[in-house]
């Protein structure tokens, strides 16, 4: 009886160990998660078996940067059927002054950023409607406090971007495929190159040759808790597939899955039916100002050029304080963001990203308008043209302004006609 019962004290001891163990670990994550806004109401629990999650490193850019990235997150961690962990969006105009003054790149400006400096993406995005499609949780910390909690997972990260080449669904399989790989057309993006050091020593090895990567299998064979897209490249990336379908499905949730908050929508709505309906909007960014052919000349011949005729209202959305500059635009209705900025709820808004969230809802106002005239080389102006549908397609799929195409669309000889050096 004695040696029984050392037996099963031993053994209960251990049990013991074990679930205080246990129950330590699940308080920790629990106690997490609970500081995150868990969107998929009903299907999560913070310690459930077998969860896998996809994250990234955000780049620290401007709004429509950090969107992107957003996007990307979006159909990756549907494509690998993975939770979704989103980042808070960065204060703009501190993250730029940091990258100046600092000499360092926008990510590691986006890790210095403290609470204060931070917005919650759900104040942006509807991400009611996003948790309808995949399973999202919203972290609201600091980027190094969010990897700190995250310690006691294991993690995958992850670096490669445009500067070295691009992700493709799967491995060719046939000469034909093997062919159509080979022809892709790739264009190295200088300013993503200080990123990814094993890229960037694979790249000059290979002579600069693209670096594909797969998703199917090999990210969705990785068994870690967590796939990190790290060093921001997250914005930087493009995805070929194989199959055309995929492509298709990958444009389709981006357009009807990833939506401005309703609040946001309705003030745009109200300002805009305000407004004849045959009203202009330009975008004139700048940090492209002083670029010679972007003058006010330039700037005015387009206007003219789209179809935007002497007389109309021309809704100016632009961060330029050279306002003599729209001086010569005075055969126009102007109206700018004092028209609008009354219409906008400022609530929850910090004072920090009130120029973001204008901006947002001037994007939206250039959505909506009869000519819409763009900044050349603008993440804004893209997403405009790419909403009002003004973007080249082939059978139906963009092929420009989104970064997820059939690969066969993107060989040299097709798409290459599409980029001009200027554009």
């Amino acid at each position: 009886m004695k040696i029984i019962h050392r037996q099963v004290s031993k053994y209960f001891k251990g049990f013991i160990i074990f679930s205080a163990s246990f129950i330590v670990f699940a308080f920790l994550s629990l106690r997490y998660f609970q500081s995150l806004q868990v969107l998929h109401y009903g299907t999560y629990s913070a310690v459930r078996s077998g969860e896998k999650f996809l994250s990234y490193q955000p780049g620290g850019q401007g709004w429509n940067n950090q969107r992107i990235a957003l996007e990307h997150a979006v159909v990756f961690a549907k494509l690998l059927n993975r939770t979704l962990i989103l980042q808070p969006v960065s204060e703009h105009p501190l993250g730029q002054d940091m990258v100046g003054k600092l000499k360092i790149n926008g990510y590691e400006a986006y890790n210095l950023m403290k609470q204060s400096n931070l917005l919650p993406i759900s104040r942006i995005i509807d991400l009611h409607h996003l948790s309808n499609f995949l399973p999202v949780i919203e972290n609201v910390k600091p980027h190094p406090e969010f990897i700190r909690e995250f310690s006691h997972f294991s993690r995958t990260d992850i670096c490669h971007s445009v500067a070295y080449g691009f992700w493709v669904d799967r491995r060719a399989e046939t000469e034909r495929e093997k062919s159509i790989l080979e022809d892709q057309f790739f264009r190295e993006k200088n300013d993503m190159l200080g990123k990814c050091k094993q890229s960037r020593i694979t790249s000059k090895a290979n002579k600069y040759v693209p670096i594909v990567k797969y998703i199917f299998p090999d990210l969705l064979s990785d068994q870690s808790d967590i796939l990190y897209f790290s060093e921001g490249t997250f914005f930087a990336i493009d995805v070929r597939f194989f199959n055309e379908d995929s492509a298709r499905a990958a444009q389709y949730w981006i357009s009807h899955y990833i939506r401005y908050n309703p609040g946001i929508i309705t003030t745009v709505d109200k300002f805009t039916s305000e407004l004849p309906s045959n009203y202009c909007c330009i975008h004139a960014r700048r940090t492209f100002y002083h670029r010679s052919y972007l003058t006010w000349q330039y700037f005015l011949r387009l206007t003219d050029t789209l179809g935007c005729n002497e007389g109309r209202v021309l809704y100016i959305a632009t961060d330029l304080l050279e306002n003599e500059f729209f001086d010569h635009f005075n055969s126009y209705k102007l109206i700018n963001a004092t028209s609008l900025t009354p219409y906008i709820n400022f609530n929850n808004i910090p004072p920090a990203f009130h120029q973001t969230y204008l901006g947002i809802h001037e994007q939206l106002v250039c959505v909506h308008s009869s000519v819409f005239v763009p900044s050349n080389h603008s993440t804004l102006s893209y997403y405009v043209h790419r909403v009002r549908g003004e973007v080249p397609q082939i059978d139906g799929l963009l092929i420009k302004h989104i970064y997820f195409y059939f690969i066969e669309h993107y060989v040299d000889k097709i798409i290459s006609k599409f980029y001009i050096k200027k554009a």
